[in-house]
């Protein structure tokens, strides 16, 4: 349903994107699809490539239509000149900054309480010992470390 909402408003932004600057244009595919792209990122961290290739290809589509390039152009350079990540890094990304803000300022507190620092078992001062890491939970299995309490310290 993510892919065909997001299909559904870039067809409508081609249609207006000739009377649209390419800031504005930016503006708009980033809020109006963008943020359906974030859409429960958290969710597939980890999953199988094809769960995400759909997505991709959404993603793909969009930077032709905000810099009006050809449908064989290359993606990868035009994703470059918008600064944009493909799917799967912006997932790894999104749950990246979530965790960074869990750590400065402990909220939500649901999230912070999964979240637990590396005690170091060695008895020797090493310089890692005063960088404040992450403790990751051992699993067994491959869904288990698609968890937030473990793929966070992971990332």
């Amino acid at each position: 349903m993510v892919c065909w909402t997001c299909n559904y408003h870039i067809w409508a932004l081609r249609h207006i994107r000739q009377l649209l600057s390419l800031d504005v244009a930016r503006t708009l595919a980033c809020s109006i699809v963008g943020a359906r792209l974030d859409y429960c990122n958290f969710v597939l961290y980890g999953a199988a490539t094809s769960s995400t290739q759909k997505l991709q290809r959404v993603q793909n589509s969009l930077p032709r239509v905000v810099l009006q390039q050809p449908r064989m152009s290359r993606v990868r350079t035009l994703l470059k000149s918008l600064h944009w990540l493909p799917v799967s890094q912006r997932i790894k990304f999104n749950v990246s900054v979530v965790t960074y803000k869990i750590r400065s300022i402990s909220h939500p507190a649901y999230l912070h309480s999964l979240l637990s620092n590396r005690i170091s078992e060695s008895t020797a001062i090493l310089r890692s010992a005063s960088r404040p890491m992450l403790h990751v939970p051992r699993t067994r299995t491959v869904y288990g470390s698609r968890a937030f309490s473990v793929a966070a310290p992971t990332l």
